[in-house]
């Protein structure tokens, strides 16, 4: 670990290491919770989340890292309209991106249709009856 300060800024400072515990349901795409469109929010969590190896990233994303990922996985089928309305409550601010994957073991599958940095995302480009 390598610890310094910002604009070479000099200062004390105390540091503290604990496991993070637990490790959301959803941290892997495989694990992806089924959502059903319609229903009443069900609030989660990204903390502990992980970046899996060869995971994407999204092409609207800000940010330059992977380190900057707390990535979990949801999944649902789009409905006849193609059309769905994504939004977010809460104190996280949220990036989203969609996929459709031919195999959640295989990123190289992956084709990103929908991305957004906003916490709010009208979506209106997917093939209705795929998750």
């Amino acid at each position: 670990m390598r610890v310094y300060g910002f604009a070479n800024e000099k200062g004390s400072l105390c540091l503290e290491n604990e496991e993070c515990s637990p490790i959301p349901s959803n941290d892997n795409v495989c694990e992806a919770i089924d959502l059903t469109l319609g229903e009443v929010c069900t609030f989660t969590t990204n903390e502990c989340a992980s970046f899996q190896n060869n995971e994407p990233y999204p092409s609207c994303f800000f940010g330059n890292s992977t380190e900057e990922f707390n990535s979990v996985w949801f999944k649902f089928v789009a409905p006849s309209s193609g059309r769905v309305n994504i939004t977010e409550s809460g104190a996280l601010s949220t990036q989203i991106a969609i996929y459709n994957f031919q195999n959640c073991s295989n990123f190289g599958t992956a084709i990103e249709v929908y991305c957004s940095g906003n916490s709010s995302n009208f979506v209106d480009a997917l093939i209705p009856g795929t998750s």
